[in-house]
């Protein structure tokens, strides 16, 4: 025999089902054993004749030839795994078939000792055949699939979050190709319970950190790992080379969901207390509307790109310079972080990285900070734009800009969705908001829903010592990779490793970036 894939089921109909598939997949005829493994004797008796690489496996088949095909039962398959797979010919793979997605939990832990076995729900096979079919055999036999990615496919994962329910899919991201559809769960508790603690602007007073890392678990377990299932998402792991060839993405709908520290998770199963999943592979969010609908667009950052940074200093004045302003009766200090930003980026815009364009906010005519920026705006039309200063939520899903005001003591404000409807931001590719709750209660959705394809934004107050050291992380990989979610992981690692300990300041996973173009899990080699 030169077959190297056989199917082991006693069900006439479900031999061909899997058979088509599996030639849809790519299987080439001659490697495909052209009838069925009615039982585990005949199934033991194949893999004794034959060097099989890859055996499909109905999780219903039964246990001797006179047994009725019984669709409760799983002790064929058990028998299968236990004694013919696992203790003779481990080196065998198994693509187990399930009748539909949770029905043979019993199997689980076989598999899991087997080690190279997987279930893969017959109703997920026929909603996406082959698509899904590629990457399960490609996780099993370790070649690549069709795209040449990782073996597996399933590098990316995404999580869509509604009112009642949470979608988990798994996918490519490769040129803009749907995402797979996988497992629904309506079990929102932890959720919900999540976001009413972080409903709050401000960063948690008591023990900050362990209830981060507490929620953000939890949260990674009911609604990646649980809902691909452990074993399976090991594997993703395993063929990916690990977290750090992973993506996430969280689609969230409801802007009370975006505080919520999903990417604050630490390792899942065996390492407790371990890094943060965040530091590894880049976790991003996304909404799902839109109005000038850019989103379909690749959005690599180029060389020579047009990048605005607008310093918005309150306080100054030539004749009287003060700590701080007052804006709608709320007062803001005079920040510090704001000029050693710049003169990093004033570094790379000589060194040709970026076509820099400074806007001062503090040359604005008194009292005219809000025109002059908009009018500013559309005469660059910037690649990039980094605003370094203040801003304040109102509670709602927008935000304000705090601006130099008429007065040195005073500051007036910009909403922030009147900046994302700005003409001048129509060939925006990423906004970068270096102020204080950039993004609390969904104020960077008003950016993305203007079709800008990346926003990046700080759950929490940003500190004035270590903010700059972030943008630098941050555009420094950006300059080399030309990848906003590269970018963005690589400077969340950077601002951690630079702590002499984890709780020494939030700034490693305050940041939080909306990501909607179509390439935003690429990475460069």
């Amino acid at each position: 025999m030169t077959a190297k894939i056989a199917i082991a089921t006693a069900e006439p109909n479900m031999f061909e089902t899997l058979r088509g598939h599996l030639l849809a997949a790519g299987v080439a005829l001659e490697d495909l054993y052209d009838k069925p493994l009615m039982t585990p004797d005949q199934t033991s008796e194949w893999l004794i004749a034959n060097e099989t690489e890859l055996l499909v496996l109905d999780a219903r088949l039964p246990t001797d030839p006179s047994a009725v095909y019984d669709t409760r039962t799983t002790l064929g398959a058990k028998h299968v795994l236990n004694t013919v797979v696992l203790a003779q010919y481990p080196h065998t793979s198994v693509l187990v078939i399930a009748p539909s997605f949770g029905t043979c939990a019993d199997l689980e832990e076989e598999c899991r000792a087997a080690g190279n076995a997987l279930i893969l729900p017959m109703d997920a096979l026929q909603l996406h055949r082959h698509r899904i079919l590629r990457p399960f055999i490609a996780i099993l036999t370790g070649h690549p699939d069709e795209t040449n990615a990782i073996p597996g496919a399933f590098r990316v994962i995404e999580i869509e979050i509604h009112s009642a329910k949470v979608e988990c899919r798994l996918g490519t991201g490769e040129d803009g190709s749907p995402m797979l559809r996988w497992n629904t769960i309506s079990d929102l508790d932890d959720l919900k319970s999540a976001a009413q603690t972080y409903a709050r602007d401000e960063m948690p007073l008591n023990n900050w950190l362990g209830q981060t890392r507490d929620i953000g678990t939890r949260l990674f377990k009911s609604f990646v790992v649980k809902a691909i299932g452990e074993h399976l998402f090991s594997q993703i792991e395993k063929s990916a080379g690990g977290l750090v060839g992973l993506s996430f993405r969280f689609v969230i709908s409801d802007a009370g969901f975006y505080p919520v520290p999903f990417e604050a998770s630490v390792r899942y199963l065996s390492e407790e207390n371990g890094p943060f999943v965040l530091l590894y592979a880049p976790i991003v969010r996304r909404i799902p509307s839109f109005v000038r609908g850019r989103a379909s667009e690749r959005a690599r950052i180029k060389q020579g790109a047009k990048l605005m940074f607008v310093r918005s200093q309150i306080g100054e004045h030539p004749d009287l310079k003060l700590d701080s302003a007052i804006c709608d009766g709320k007062k803001f200090d005079k920040l510090g972080n704001i000029d050693t930003e710049l003169e990093h980026v004033k570094q790379l815009g000589a060194a040709g990285c970026f076509d820099l364009k400074i806007v001062n906010l503090s040359d604005a005519p008194p009292g005219e900070a809000a025109p002059y920026l908009l009018k500013q705006l559309d005469a660059f039309r910037p690649t990039i734009l980094h605003y370094a200063g203040h801003a304040w939520s109102d509670g709602q899903q927008t935000a304000t800009l705090v601006l130099p005001g008429l007065q040195p003591q005073q500051a007036v404000g910009l909403k922030l969705d009147r900046v994302a409807a700005s003409d001048g931001l129509s060939t925006t590719t990423l906004v970068y908001l270096s102020a204080c709750r950039g993004i609390s209660k969904g104020c960077v959705q008003q950016l993305v829903m203007n079709g800008i394809p990346y926003a990046l934004g700080f759950r929490w107050n940003v500190e004035d010592e270590r903010a700059p050291q972030f943008a630098r992380e941050f555009y420094d990989e950006l300059y080399k990779t030309r990848s906003v979610c590269v970018a963005f992981r690589k400077a969340c690692r950077a601002s951690w490793e630079s702590l002499n300990y984890d709780e020494e300041s939030p700034i490693w996973l305050s940041p939080i970036l909306l990501a909607q173009s179509t390439d935003w899990a690429a990475r460069c080699q």
